[in-house]
């Protein structure tokens, strides 16, 4: 295991133990410094990712409950044959009733589908307000 890989774990860890957890701010030191995985965090009203590797099915339990939600010089990485991230990201963007803000900035896409990119589009569009 590499030091960030254990960084991982531990914050992995610790949200998994916080169910209360109401918000969760994560500025990694580098460009993609630690690769994340966000347990269910139901109560989660506020997510802040900057400079985090977000691997598949990083996300989808957030974004089918927090409110906000920021993704700041975030890598998506995403592995050639599996599933689209950015399909499961909109299926989940669909789900959520109490998204109000979502914020992407300067993220890189590493083997998308291009059809997922505008279903993802296509769900941030559409979303009521």
């Amino acid at each position: 295991k590499t030091f960030p890989d254990e960084v991982d774990h531990a914050i992995t860890s610790v949200l998994t133990s916080c169910t209360a957890l109401r918000e969760f701010v994560l500025y990694a030191v580098d460009r993609c410094w630690t690769k994340l995985h966000i347990p269910v965090l139901i109560n989660l009203e506020e997510l802040t990712l900057e400079y985090v590797c977000l691997s598949p099915q990083s996300l989808p339990s957030t974004l089918r409950t927090a409110e906000t939600v920021s993704l700041r010089w975030c890598n998506m990485l995403q592995e050639p044959g599996q599933s689209d991230d950015l399909e499961v990201w909109a299926s989940a963007l669909r789900q959520n009733s109490r998204i109000r803000h979502f914020d992407m900035e300067n993220i890189g896409f590493e083997h998308q589908d291009p059809e997922g990119l505008d279903e993802f589009v296509e769900a941030l569009s559409t979303r009521s307000t």
